[in-house]
């Protein structure tokens, strides 16, 4: 993603994404988040906290694909979903859209 010329913070767990966002108050302009965070809370848990109190573009990336797991990551706001076998191409083009899409939104 910095190839691409982005700003990445990479943190590893639901938990320290709420704490980075929520508590340290980073300026953060999109969520990238996957959906198995390894023990404690999953990525739709973390992304649903973080999205009661800030206004985030949240974009799924995972390896899921079984419907159950897909119709989870619908119940929250968020910008999309993305396969991770996905080329960078489709991922930078997804991550293009969620912020188009937030800015038309707040308009």
């Amino acid at each position: 993603m910095e190839e691409k010329g982005y700003s990445v913070q990479h943190v590893a767990t639901g938990e320290k994404a709420i704490e980075v966002i929520l508590k340290d108050n980073t300026p953060v302009d999109l969520i990238l988040m996957g959906l198995d965070l390894g023990n404690g809370m999953d990525g739709t848990q973390a992304a649903e906290i973080i999205l009661k109190e800030k206004r985030i573009p949240v974009v799924f990336l995972s390896s899921y694909i079984e419907k159950k797991i897909v119709d989870k990551t619908e119940k929250i706001t968020s910008y999309g979903y993305v396969v991770k076998n996905s080329s960078i191409t489709v991922l930078d083009a997804s991550i293009k859209m969620a912020f188009k899409r937030n800015t038309q939104l707040i308009r």
